[in-house]
Order: structure tokens, then C-alpha cells, then sequence
């Protein structure tokens, strides 16, 4: 039970540094979290005016003692951050009852051809890094 709840602030801190990065850089945060924790890390946008995307990147954030970090498989064997994988959790957004979470399936669902990925590890030391995993390409989400 402390490993679990050891790794849930680890978490908590690569989120964390993760965002304050993403929004330094002039993104907008739009809720993305499924019940349970589950869904993406960060969905993050930069907008041309109004309602209308420049830029759309999905973040992922990983604590890594190393500054290593690899991309989880769920059950199904779909690797984290892959295409199936943001597909479905973007299919999955849109079944939850919550208007906030329906809003942004929906504007990533309208703009898949915005969407970057990007990892994000924070080290022990604190230091960010945004390059140390290798994400399965998607050049359809805009890669």
C-alpha cells in the first residue's frame, strides 16, 4: 500500500512539472481525467481565436528515478499514448456524464489532424525532459 500511494505522488509530481512547462509555453489546460486517474495526463491547446485550435498536445507525464521511462500496455496490449490507445480514450471521454470531459473528446475528435503527443519524465532531481521515450508513430493525429 506506501508503494502505491509512493508512486501516486511521483505521479502527481510529473503531472505537475508537466503542466507548469505547458502552460509557461501559452497552453490552455482542458479537463481530461477519467474517473479512477485513468485518461490523459494533460490535454493542452493553443488557440487560433475562440473555439477554434492552433495547436493541440496531449501529455503524458512519467516520474522515472533514471529519468527513463516506457509507456504502459492495458490489458488489450495497446501501448500508452499509441494511436488506438488516445483514440479509445478519447471514445471513452465521451461516454462520461460530464459535460467538461464531453467538450474535450469533442474538440479532439474535430481536430485529430492538431494532435502531438509528448512524454513527459521528471527525474529525481526535478529535471524535465520531453524526449526520453519513443512514442509509436500516428501520423494521422498530426505527428
Amino acid at each position: 500500500m506506501l508503494n502505491a500511494r509512493v508512486a501516486q505522488v511521483k505521479g502527481a509530481i510529473g503531472e505537475a512539472a508537466g503542466e507548469a512547462t505547458m502552460l509557461r509555453a501559452g497552453y490552455v489546460k482542458l479537463e481530461s481525467k477519467l474517473p479512477g486517474n485513468k485518461g490523459f495526463d494533460g490535454v493542452f491547446v493553443k488557440w487560433e481565436k475562440p473555439g477554434v485550435p492552433a495547436d493541440i498536445i496531449i501529455v503524458e507525464s512519467k516520474y522515472a528515478t533514471s529519468g527513463n521511462a516506457s509507456m504502459a500496455k492495458n490489458v488489450n496490449e495497446v501501448t500508452q499514448m499509441s494511436e488506438p490507445w488516445v483514440l479509445a480514450k478519447i471514445r471513452d471521454m465521451k461516454k462520461i456524464e460530464d459535460p467538461t470531459l464531453k467538450s474535450t473528446a469533442k474538440i479532439l475528435e474535430n481536430n485529430l489532424g492538431l494532435i502531438r503527443r509528448r512524454v513527459n519524465v521528471t527525474d529525481a532531481s526535478g529535471h524535465n525532459s520531453w524526449t526520453k521515450v519513443d512514442l509509436p508513430h500516428a501520423p494521422q493525429l498530426g505527428e
